[in-house]
């Protein structure tokens, strides 16, 4: 008698923050404090070098430790008041909701970069109310589950631009129905050049959907039995100093055209576990949503995205999820 075989199922990983509120920059050259009021010190930022693949930053009060962190000539590290950008949204500190003094305390992160000698460090800074608007958190699942998120976000080479594309909201997106990746979510969207595709994974965890895009290579009129084949590349960056990229190709045996994107989203939609586990090992390594495409709805119906460092997310009373994708 043949037994049934249990196929696992596939989680995610996310360390997320406990905020109910939010704030949204609405000036330029805003300055941040670290008790509220303009007397205090201001947030700096200190640069390790001038623009090395190594350069880290490090985030500090002027008025309490401005001793420990100089600009020095020798490494060409360098001293800058730290701006956020009009536009930007902030955490609001979870205990401390409401404004003192017509302030709002908020958790800001030091600049990361990819190949960053040290992991960014955090502070609570304080921000004056006029110049930022008060966001809270909308946690209506149908309001969360309804959000309109971009389709794909991407660099345009022609105009030099950063295009957002046609919103999607959850029900929208294509979703795998067998296997270990049953219930992941996704869509796909082809790139002006006609040959790139960019794959976008949407994961709800609580009223918050985490988004990671990869674009996908496309070679058309493979001679090759399969519609549609998938495979990883490791190539050098063209950047000098800077590690390999992980890069994804698909072989498609139909010519450029709607044919061959179809068969590319029939084969994302059925290949085996194997060949789905290669895309989704790109879009989040060892299981980890990144937290840096974060999407939310306000208590105004619009919708918000910001970022996060997750090493930092300790610092503000983060929670670890693990994220069962069949349930």
């Amino acid at each position: 008698m043949a037994s049934a075989t249990t196929v696992r199922a596939y989680s995610f990983l996310v360390k997320q923050p406990s905020v109910k509120r939010f704030v949204k920059i609405t000036s330029d050259n805003v300055n941040l404090r670290r008790l509220p009021n303009t007397n205090s010190g201001k947030l700096m930022s200190w640069n390790s070098d001038g623009g090395s693949f190594e350069t880290y930053t490090k985030i500090f009060f002027s008025d309490t430790e401005g001793s420990k962190y100089r600009a020095n000539d020798m490494t060409g590290a360098y001293v800058d008041t730290y701006h956020p950008y009009n536009g930007n949204i902030y955490m609001v500190n979870s205990k401390q909701q409401e404004a003192q003094n017509g302030w709002y305390q908020i958790f800001v992160t030091a600049e990361s970069y990819a190949e960053s000698a040290e992991e960014p460090n955090s502070k609570m800074a304080w921000v004056k109310g006029d110049f930022c608007k008060v966001v809270d958190l909308n946690e209506d699942n149908n309001s969360v589950t309804g959000m309109m998120i971009p389709a794909a976000v991407y660099y345009d080479m022609e105009t030099g631009d950063n295009v957002t594309a046609k919103g999607v909201s959850l029900p929208e997106t294509q979703t795998r129905k067998q296997g270990e990746y049953a219930n992941v979510r996704f869509c796909t969207y082809m790139l002006p050049d006609g040959e790139n595709m960019q794959v976008s994974l949407f994961q709800k965890v609580n009223a918050f959907v985490y988004v990671s895009r990869c674009n996908i290579e496309l070679n058309y009129g493979v001679r090759q039995n399969a519609a549609c084949s998938l495979k990883v590349v490791q190539e050098e960056s063209d950047m000098e100093d800077a590690g390999d990229m992980m890069v994804l190709r698909a072989s498609l045996k139909a010519p450029k055209g709607k044919a061959a994107v179809d068969a590319l989203n029939n084969y994302l939609l059925s290949c085996g576990d194997a060949e789905f586990g290669k895309l989704v090992d790109v879009l989040c390594p060892d299981h980890k949503l990144p937290t840096n495409d974060v999407y939310f709805c306000g208590t105004d119906g619009k919708v918000y995205t910001f970022s996060y460092d997750s090493s930092t997310v300790k610092d503000y009373g983060g929670l670890d999820y693990n994220v069962n994708v069949s349930k």
